[in-house]
């Protein structure tokens, strides 16, 4: 196992680590998963995201959709079953 010193700008690394810590990692986690998918893929494709329901304001756009599809005739109806 290796070490590696990496410099960045302190607001960065605070955003990056914010972003990891609400998907339950810590920073060196997610850059070591970052290395070792860069390793396996031979590319750069690791994308983790939150989803923008995380904040009060994407959840209520989410909710204004998914109610407007409705009031279109946009839906599946599903048959109540008792178990």
């Amino acid at each position: 196992m290796t070490s590696i010193t990496v410099r960045m700008d302190d607001d960065v690394k605070s955003q990056a680590a914010s972003v990891v810590e609400a998907l339950g990692l810590d920073l060196p986690t997610a850059i070591r998963m970052f290395a070792k998918q860069i390793a396996t893929t031979r590319s750069v494709p690791l994308s983790l995201t939150l989803e923008d329901t995380d904040s009060g304001e994407g959840y209520l756009r989410k909710l204004r959709d998914s109610i407007a599809a409705a009031e279109r005739g946009e839906y599946t109806q599903h048959d109540l079953i008792e178990a």
